[in-house]
């Protein structure tokens, strides 16, 4: 596995096991998982396990550290129809037992400028005061509830990391490039984050993307902002 200094761009294809939503009202987690510097913001916890048994806790943002534009951007397709699904599958085949390294090569690198992933002004804004029945974070945890139920396969894009406390997981599920200036070095070109989802039973898939209000989809070849923020 990976530490957090020497994060890699992958996807996880796992099976959830537990929704964690964040608790407005407690500033945390319902529970104790990952709490570390880089998480004391809003986020939404996913559980999930390998075919060797090993865990995972998939870390999505929902709410940002830009006390400015503090909303997070969402794009959810429930039936979604993209030869990404297919590359998935054959990447992984029947395997759940690894992180899989989500480089071009195995055409699964998602890049939301450069691919046809989705439609960018379809996205949504999140509202989450107060957690109220609107927020990313139920809505979210509906998709995982479901998920869970029907033991669906999870495919989750972002970093992976390991804590110090041995834990591991995928974090950054959110487009990773066109940032304010401030965080510009977080730019980089096919290495977006998201969350698929497969119905087994059905053979459908759910397709979650995300961005941050403060980001911007006029980049250039190196992920960096084109438009002024």
């Amino acid at each position: 596995m990976y530490s957090e200094s020497t994060q890699i761009y992958s996807v996880l294809k796992c099976k959830p096991t537990q929704g964690v939503p964040w608790s407005y009202k407690n500033s945390s987690p319902s529970h104790n998982v990952r709490q570390s510097y880089h998480h004391a913001y809003p986020h939404y916890h996913l559980i999930a396990n390998t075919d060797n048994n090993k865990e995972y806790t998939i870390v999505i943002n929902i709410e940002s550290r830009d006390t400015d534009s503090p909303m997070v951007l969402y794009y959810i397709d429930e039936n979604y129809d993209n030869p990404i699904t297919s590359n998935l599958v054959n990447a992984f085949g029947d395997n759940h037992t690894s992180i899989h390294p989500a480089d071009t090569s195995y055409k699964i690198a998602l890049d939301y400028v450069k691919e046809n992933l989705f439609d960018p002004s379809k996205m949504s804004t999140e509202t989450y005061i107060n957690g109220n029945e609107d927020s990313l974070n139920k809505i979210i945890d509906g998709y995982v509830q479901k998920a869970i139920s029907s033991n669906a396969d999870v495919y989750a894009f972002g970093m992976a990391y390991t804590d110090p406390d041995g834990s591991n997981g995928i974090h950054e599920i959110h487009m990773n490039q066109g940032n304010e200036p401030n965080f510009s070095n977080e730019d980089h070109i096919y290495q977006d984050g998201a969350l698929f989802i497969h119905d087994l039973s059905t053979d459908k898939w759910t397709a979650m993307f995300f961005a941050f209000q403060s980001q911007s989809f006029n980049t250039d070849g190196n992920g960096h902002r084109l438009d002024s923020y």
